[in-house]
């Protein structure tokens, strides 16, 4: 009985703690279903992803999901779809002052790494496919001026994320991935949609240093989770679907309106542990993210940060090794408190040359271009380390972020 209350006990802990944490707010929220005239719709999304699906995408095929993406937002609601293959979901709409063509440029550029535009959720990802073949994504962004018929992109994607605000956990999985740029009585929208592609590898132990809007993050290769007390749980994502809308109401303001919908089943030993609070505090965290960076006055124009990851893409790897290591060596300097420096394994990672040695080429990537954003963006970061880090716009500087030293 004694071992039956623990597990018990263990699986409370889990559901609180998977999926992007779960913030008290959420708590306070009425939870409200979406209208069922969409259910169909977001089937129809599922259907886009299938690369031998139908090409001929119309926007009328969604004409309930973005007439109810203009109505007015109820306050203190947490909207869900209900379920999708045993996986609960949240919706949240949200506004950026941005515009489409901005997004598209930063966001989707065949030049910059699909993780740059979120820093906070996404450690590394790349396209292993576009179109079935391994060539680079279309310049969406040049199809704007014109756009008079759809355009579908499909592809597959390979995506690490970052440690979770709670447990520290990261997974790495492949994405069945589809863009769709299209006008809808005249305003242009974009739809990213993604599915997660079988399960993904086992959670392994990350930890996130100061405040996560910092972005200073460490990554293990030691599966389980870093919160103490459940280190040995092994943690997956089993099945996730998303699909992420963006509408400019008038083409010639900078106001972007969104909303992102995703349904997730996560857990160990194959229960899904995650619900719908759980859910819309990894999608506020994944927004915050992208306004954080597509917001900020000093972000440099594309193709500055273009030639920094470039750079970066041709460096030797015993030189990608070497500037890791700088990294590193700021962190620990920077974070000298940070209780997860003083925990295993990082305790261990930290020391000489350890965290750089372990690293793929990938991983090792991953970590000079978040510090390229940073320097961009005047924040702090390992400036030495980049052989050619944009300078930060010096037409304002930045408000430092909230938890963030200034």
């Amino acid at each position: 009985m004694i071992r039956i209350n623990r597990w018990l006990t263990t699986l409370g802990l889990l559901a609180a703690l998977l999926a992007g944490g779960y913030s008290p707010a959420a708590a306070e929220l009425e939870e409200k279903r979406l209208p069922a005239a969409l259910d169909d719709e977001f089937d129809d999304l599922r259907e886009v992803l299938d690369p031998s699906g139908p090409d001929d995408f119309t926007p009328e095929q969604i004409e309930n999901i973005l007439q109810f993406l203009r109505s007015p937002r109820e306050e203190n609601t947490l909207y869900h779809g209900g379920k999708w293959r045993g996986a609960p979901s949240a919706f949240f709409r949200f506004d950026l002052a941005t515009d489409l063509e901005r997004l598209l440029q930063y966001g989707f550029n065949p030049g910059i790494p699909p993780s740059a535009l979120l820093p906070s959720s996404v450690r590394v990802a790349d396209w292993t496919r576009v179109n079935g073949q391994e060539q680079p994504l279309p310049r969406l962004w040049e199809e704007l001026p014109e756009l008079n018929r759809p355009i579908v992109v499909r592809g597959v994607e390979f995506n690490e994320n970052t440690p979770d605000v709670s447990t520290g956990a990261y997974h790495a999985y492949h994405l069945e991935r589809a863009l769709v740029l299209f006008r809808y009585q005249g305003s242009p929208v974009f739809l990213s949609l993604s599915r997660q592609q079988g399960k993904s590898s086992v959670g392994k132990k990350g930890a996130i240093l100061g405040q996560d809007s910092q972005w200073d993050y460490l990554y293990s290769d030691e599966p389980g989770l870093t919160i103490g007390g459940l280190g040995w749980a092994s943690s997956y994502l089993y099945e996730s679907f998303s699909a992420v809308i963006f509408y400019q109401p008038d083409p010639d303001q900078p106001l972007l309106r969104g909303a992102i919908i995703k349904w997730l089943r996560a857990g160990w030993l194959g229960f899904n542990m995650v619900n719908s609070g759980h859910i819309h505090s990894g999608l506020i965290r994944f927004v915050e993210g992208l306004r954080s960076i597509l917001e900020d006055p000093q972000l440099p124009p594309p193709q500055q940060l273009i030639e920094g990851y470039r750079d970066i893409r041709q460096l030797p790897e015993p030189v990608l090794r070497e500037r890791v290591k700088s990294y590193v060596a700021r962190v620990k300097k920077e974070h000298s408190g940070d209780p997860a420096l003083d925990r295993e394994p990082f305790s261990r990672l930290i020391q000489g040359d350890n965290y750089a040695n372990v690293m793929t080429r990938r991983e090792l990537q991953g970590v000079l271009d978040l510090e390229l954003m940073k320097c961009a963006l005047g924040r702090k970061c390992a400036e030495e380390i980049l052989s050619s880090a944009p300078a930060p716009r010096a037409a304002a500087r930045r408000t430092p972020a909230k938890g963030e030293s200034p």
